[in-house]
C-alpha cells in the first residue's frame, strides 16, 4: 500500500470524534473483551480503528475514502449496542467492495458470491495477521523478523517482580512470550499502550483503584506513572528502600525504552507466511442464500486468532508496517499528519526518589508506638495520682 489511510483529514476528524464525544464513550464492550483489555470508554474508538483498518486492506482505494467515513459516521451515531455497529461496519465494508468492482446490484446472488470472494481474497488469502509495538522497536523488526522472545522480560522489569514478589506475592509484569493476532483491535491496543510493559499495568489488579490515573498509561504522562507506581508500593506495603529500588529502576527502564518520540506502529504479517491465510467453512459463507450478507461478511472478518503464539520467526521480507496516529493528537483534535505532541525529554535522574518518603503505613506505625508509650505514662501519672491521695487521707 503506497500511502497512510491515517494521515486523511476526514479519517482523523472521526476518530477524534469516537474518542472524546460522550456519546460514543457509552458503546461498551463484551465482557471477554472489558476482562482483558483497558479500554475504559475507547471501545467505539477501537471500533473505528477497526473498520479504516479493514477498509484499507480491502477496498485500499482514495477515492472512496470520505463516503466511507461519512457512512461509518451515521452508523456510529444511530447505534449504541457493538453488535449492530459491526454489522453496520460489515454492510459498508460489503456496500464499497460492490463499488469497488463495479456492480450495479449489491443484492442478487451472483453480486453477493463475487463481493464475498473478493473480501474472501483481500482479508484472508492475501491478507495478515498484526502486531502491535511502538516505533523503538521498528528497526530490530525490520532487519530481524518478529520471534517468540521479541518482547521477553528484561532483567530490569525483573527485578521489579522479584521485589514485588517476595513482598506481597504478586507481580506487576507478565513473562509471556510474544504473540499475534488476526484482530487490529488487539494490535492496535498494544500499540498505543507502548512500551509493552505499560500494557501489563494497565490491567494488572493492583491498578486498577479509584486514586491510580490509568489514562496515563495512554497518554505516557511519566510524572502521573510514576505517582501510580508509588501508590501501588504504598499499598502493598513495600518499605522505603525497596520502594526506591522499583521507582527507580522503572524510571531508567522507561526512559531507555522512551529515548526518542515513540510512535504506535502495526507490524503486518502476510497469513500466508504462517499458513492462516483460509478458511474452512468459506464455501459454506459464500454459497449459504440463508445467511444475511452482514453476517456472511462477518464470519470472514470475525477475529478467529486473538491471540496466536509463535513457534517459529516470523521473517522481515513477510512483514509490512503501519503507522497509527498519536494517541495524544487524537486526543487533542489535530487532523494534520505531522504530530503537533512535543514529547517532553525529561532526566531520567530528576524523577528518581532520592530519599526516603514518610508514608501513610509507617505513620500510622509510628503513631501506634506512640499511642502505646502515651498510654504507658498515663497510668504512672495515674498511680502517682493515687499514691498521694491514699497518703493523704488514709494517713
Amino acid at each position: 500500500m503506497d500511502f497512510n489511510i491515517f494521515n486523511y483529514r476526514s479519517v482523523r476528524s472521526f476518530l477524534h470524534q469516537l474518542l472524546t464525544e460522550d456519546k460514543f464513550k457509552k458503546i461498551l464492550p463484551p465482557d471477554y473483551i472489558k476482562n482483558r483489555y483497558y479500554l475504559d470508554n475507547k471501545y467505539a474508538f477501537y471500533l473505528g480503528i477497526d473498520a479504516i483498518i479493514k477498509f484499507d486492506q480491502i477496498i485500499d482505494d482514495k477515492s472512496l475514502i470520505k463516503d466511507y467515513v461519512e457512512e461509518l459516521n451515521r452508523v456510529f451515531r444511530k447505534f449504541n449496542d457493538y453488535n449492530k455497529i459491526i454489522n453496520g461496519i460489515n454492510l459498508e465494508i460489503a456496500k464499497v467492495a460492490g463499488i469497488k468492482l463495479a456492480l450495479p446490484n449489491t443484492y442478487t446472488f451472483t453480486s453477493r458470491k463475487r463481493i464475498l470472494s473478493y473480501i474472501y481474497n483481500r482479508y484472508i488469502v492475501n491478507g495478515y495477521f498484526y502486531f502491535g509495538f511502538s516505533s523503538n522497536y521498528l528497526n530490530e523488526i525490520e532487519c530481524l523478523g518478529i520471534h517468540s522472545k521479541t518482547f521477553f522480560i528484561d532483567d530490569k522489569l525483573k527485578y521489579i517482580n522479584d521485589i514485588f514478589k517476595d513482598n506481597s506475592g504478586k507481580l506487576l509484569f507478565l513473562n509471556n512470550e510474544t504473540t499475534i493476532t488476526d484482530d487490529s483491535i488487539a494490535a492496535s491496543y498494544f500499540a498505543f499502550l507502548a512500551p509493552y510493559f505499560l500494557s501489563d499495568m494497565a490491567v494488572n489488579p493492583l491498578f486498577i483503584k479509584k486514586d491510580i490515573n490509568r489514562e496515563s498509561f495512554y497518554t505516557h504522562d511519566i510524572i502521573k506513572i510514576k505517582d501510580n507506581l508509588i501508590k501501588v508500593c504504598d499499598n502493598v506495603r513495600l518499605n522505603n528502600e525497596n520502594e526506591k529500588e522499583v521507582v527507580n529502576t522503572f524510571i531508567d527502564c522507561y526512559t531507555l525504552c522512551c529515548r526518542k518520540e515513540i510512535k504506535p506502529c502495526i507490524a503486518k504479517i502476510k497469513r500466508a507466511s504462517i499458513g492462516k491465510n483460509k478458511l474452512k467453512d468459506i464455501d459454506y459463507i459464500i454459497n449459504n442464500t440463508d445467511l444475511k450478507l452482514t453476517s456472511a461478511v462477518g464470519l470472514i472478518l470475525d477475529s478467529r486468532y486473538n491471540s496466536y503464539r509463535i513457534s517459529n520467526s516470523i521473517s522481515p521480507y513477510d512483514i509490512e508496517f503501519m503507522e497509527l496516529p498519536m494517541y495524544q493528537d487524537l486526543l487533542l483534535g489535530n487532523t494534520n499528519s505531522s504530530s503537533i505532541y512535543n514529547t517532553i525529554s525529561i532526566n531520567s535522574e530528576d524523577l528518581k526518589i532520592s530519599t526516603n518518603r514518610v508514608r501513610k503505613n509507617m505513620t500510622s506505625n509510628s503513631y501506634g508506638a506512640v499511642s502505646v508509650a502515651f498510654v504507658g505514662l498515663l497510668f504512672i501519672f495515674v498511680g502517682t495520682i493515687l499514691a498521694i491521695f491514699i497518703s493523704f487521707f488514709g494517713g
